[in-house]
């Protein structure tokens, strides 16, 4: 097994599968990647080979995920996937191939000037904060899996340990620790699945924003304990204190997004983004701060993500039962009738969630913040009870709808704090 493995992994100057191999790239904990010419598509590419338990199925699936992860992706700062596949018993994925370097690379010739560091921050940010909308966590984000290309655009790659909102949990178990400890999050280093959310990946930005402004690690240490232990409860020295010249709202906004409560953090990768922007532009930056703005911004945010998860259920929810949402009022059954009666309502407030995003978009262009932030609320309410409505007929449903109850539960943890901000004096 071990020869056909050897004899079987691709080589420079080899044909391997369709690619022709031209020289190796770089290698990582699961596999190598390969400079290649696609010879179906005519275009040069990014080969990875899974080589390191290839024939583990936790391993395999991984990769899998990653090429999951990226299919869902679309940005010009995202490494985009064109194939998956398998040759020889060992998997493949072909992605952009970006000549050029490494973030990592750039860091290890010391601190970035100011505005490149700000500049090149809210650039992965905001892909990330596109990544995110998708339902897709990176949890590994490092300077060494953000590539620089020749045209000075960083793109990032290395999805390998992402999360799909939609995907099993199990390949993680709870306690585990995934991801580089240096650029992980307390609730990450924890081990605690449930808590990851944007907010994780925004602790790794403000990692790398602490490193560009600096030159230096925010929590270091001899070995992997220690610098868990540092994460979890040292807080980093200032920026300033190692780099005096630095200005306070980079300092700032680099501390907003390494403080330790997650609640605490920039909610979305988004609104560091718009930080650094502000800084660059010269106006304040927010540092966290909950502004009207920012309070409107999240709850548009979270009511799309509630009023998409309510849609999704109500379509579950009736093929479950087998029925179609035009026969439900026909039902013999007074249980059906109940539960039929119950979906109807849900659609109603739904659609009227629906009403009351759009007239926040409207208010949100005209800069009209507190109109924006009161229909935002307004669509959050109605979807809220919508999904107290798909609760009902769910119970009524009985255990042909049981199985829903996960997706029935608790809302996302953003919608959770744009409630919680909105009530905020």
């Amino acid at each position: 097994m071990a020869l056909r493995r050897q004899e079987s992994f691709p080589r420079p100057g080899q044909r391997w599968a369709h690619f022709e191999v031209t020289g190796e790239v770089a290698r990582g904990n699961m596999g190598v990647v390969f400079r290649a010419r696609d010879l179906q598509r005519g275009r040069d590419v990014a080969l990875k080979v899974l080589v390191v338990g290839h024939d583990d199925p936790d391993a395999g699936e991984r990769f899998k995920r990653e090429a999951r992860s990226l299919a869902r992706l679309s940005s010009r700062h995202i490494v985009s996937v064109h194939s998956y596949g398998v040759h020889e018993g060992l998997p493949f994925l072909s992605m952009d191939f970006v000549p050029g370097t490494t973030l990592q690379d750039l860091l290890d010739r010391g601190a970035l000037p100011f505005s490149r560091a700000a500049d090149l921050l809210a650039r992965i940010a905001h892909a990330m904060d596109h990544a995110h909308s998708r339902g897709v966590l990176h949890r590994d984000l490092k300077p060494s899996n953000v590539l620089i290309g020749a045209d000075g655009e960083p793109r990032i790659t290395d999805f390998g340990l992402a999360r799909l909102d939609d995907a099993s949990r199990a390949l993680t178990r709870e306690g585990d620790l995934v991801g580089t400890p240096v650029y992980m999050a307390p609730e990450q280093v924890t081990g605690d699945l449930r808590a990851l959310a944007a907010s994780t990946d925004v602790w790794a930005l403000g990692v790398m924003l602490y490193v560009a402004l600096t030159g230096a690690l925010p929590f270091r240490g001899d070995t992997v304990d220690e610098v868990v232990a540092r994460v979890k409860n040292d807080d980093p020295a200032p920026p300033r204190a190692l780099r005096p010249d630095a200005p306070a709202d980079l300092e700032e906004v680099c501390l907003a997004a390494l403080r330790k409560d997650w609640r605490a953090r920039y909610q979305s990768a988004g609104e560091l983004a718009r930080d650094l922007e502000r800084y660059l532009r010269g106006r304040p930056v927010l540092a966290g701060r909950v502004t009207a703005a920012v309070r409107a911004r999240r709850a548009l945010r979270a009511v799309r993500l509630h009023a998409g998860a309510v849609a999704i259920v109500v379509a579950a929810l009736v093929l479950g039962l087998g029925l179609g949402v035009g026969r439900w009022l026909d039902a013999t059954s007074r249980t059906e009738r109940g539960a039929a009666e119950l979906v109807l309502r849900a659609v109603q407030r739904r659609a009227a969630a629906q009403v009351a995003v759009r007239a926040a978009d409207e208010a949100w262009g005209r800069a009209d913040l507190a109109r924006a932030a009161e229909q935002a609320q307004h669509a959050l309410t109605e979807a809220a009870w919508a999904a107290s409505y798909l609760e009902r007929a769910a119970a009524r449903a009985g255990d042909r709808a049981g199985r829903l109850d996960e997706a029935l539960g608790a809302p996302p943890r953003d919608d959770e704090v744009a409630l919680g901000l909105a009530r905020d004096p």
